[in-house]
């Protein structure tokens, strides 16, 4: 009998069918916390939370499911723009190229400022050293 009725994804992870793929994401995360077995949680409803996610984290399978269950009236390339995923490819969208390096170039700053502080606190050390045991 169990069979015959369909689950209901967003009942599962306490979500509204309209809710983001980051609402999506977090409503698993704070449910697996407890659910887990290794956690003390039921095995049965790992299960169906782990079900329930990789339905509708997938852009498509979530409008494929949304179709069946009569949740979407949204076709599915609206879907994959608004979890930001490329219509066409079916790709997610990442950073581009520019915003790699960008962020590279962030990240090369953020350690020479760090190297250029623990040089300054080295040599201040060996100094305040240098002046205490040599006097």
């Amino acid at each position: 009998m169990g069979d015959l009725v369909k689950k209901n994804h967003y009942h599962t992870l306490g979500v509204e069918p309209g809710a983001s793929s980051a609402e999506i994401q977090k409503a698993y995360t704070d449910l697996a916390k407890f659910a887990h077995p290794d956690l003390g949680g039921n095995y049965d409803a790992m299960v169906a939370l782990n079900e329930a996610y990789n339905t509708l984290k997938d852009s498509s399978k979530r409008f494929w499911y949304d179709r069946e269950m009569g949740f979407s009236r949204v076709s599915e390339s609206e879907v994959r723009k608004r979890s930001g995923e490329r219509a066409k490819s079916g790709r997610k969208v990442g950073p581009s190229k520019r915003h790699k390096r960008i962020h590279e170039a962030v990240n090369l700053a953020v350690k020479v400022a760090i190297l250029v502080n623990l040089i300054i606190l080295m040599t201040l050390l060996f100094a305040f050293l240098f002046n205490t045991y040599l006097r």
